[in-house]
């Protein structure tokens, strides 16, 4: 038990050590708190989320603009079965974006990539739009939180 103790402190420094933060943690944007968002079209809302919980505010009139260059969506066909059925596809999510201060370019363009699985069956088609828009969702909050990722630690 005496030996319990300092092997899980040497543990928890060993890992604090190395930069490990849990996914949910974003890191802080407080020395840039005003952000214009351009373009943003479907990632609006989580790009929104993103940088509130990253501690900066979005502004129409802000100095620093986060501009989207571009969206692509890919579903791809990513496993068939033995007996040439559809099994998964795979989604793909490609944003690019560039960082403008005072309108003008910070920096060059910059792109996150999120991929992910989907399951397919044919007896289980009516649930499958619900599913696929779900992880559509998942993907364009989680391709935001990445852009904001990036964006902290190019302070």
């Amino acid at each position: 038990m005496p030996v319990l103790r300092p092997l899980l402190l040497c543990l928890i420094f060993t890992v604090n050590a190395c930069g490990f933060q849990p996914k949910g943690r974003l890191s802080s944007l407080s020395a840039q708190p005003l952000w214009q968002l351009e373009n943003a079209g479907s990632l609006q809302e989580a790009l929104n989320t993103a940088l509130k919980r990253a501690g900066a505010t979005v502004q129409s009139d802000a100095p620093q603009q986060l501009q989207i260059v571009s969206v692509e969506r890919q579903k791809d066909i990513y496993t068939i079965t033995r007996a040439a059925k559809l099994s998964e596809y795979r989604l793909s999510l490609n944003v690019g974006f560039q960082v403008r201060r005072q309108h003008a370019p910070a920096g060059l363009p910059a792109q996150v990539r999120v991929e992910r699985t989907l399951p397919y069956a044919d007896a289980m088609v009516l649930g499958k739009q619900e599913e696929e828009a779900l992880i559509w969702r998942e993907m364009e909050q989680d391709a935001a939180e990445q852009i904001v990722r990036r964006l902290a630690a190019g302070q």
